[in-house]
């Protein structure tokens, strides 16, 4: 199959369709309005995540570097900062 293919499939309308066509009650499906609301939701919670993520490698980036001895009674942390 090729994943290309979904690109030109609604799922959300097939599903409201679908349902229709076998009597579904509509209380069964939510609406799409529900559907992207959860969709946004899910969204920010990973972004954040990824946000968190990013900025823990960064502060495990900073503690290494504040270990490492440059000389001059320096770290490469103050060293990469200029100070």
């Amino acid at each position: 199959m090729k994943p290309d293919v979904l690109d030109k499939l609604d799922i959300d309308q097939t599903v409201d369709a679908y349902g229709d066509l076998l009597g579904v009650p509509a209380r069964l499906i939510v609406s799409t309005d529900k559907a992207t609301a959860v969709r946004q939701q899910r969204a920010q919670a990973q972004q954040q995540q990824m946000a968190l993520q990013a900025g823990q490698a960064m502060a495990a980036s900073a503690e290494k570097l504040g270990r490492v001895d440059v000389g001059g009674g320096k770290n490469a942390l103050q060293a990469l900062v200029g100070r």
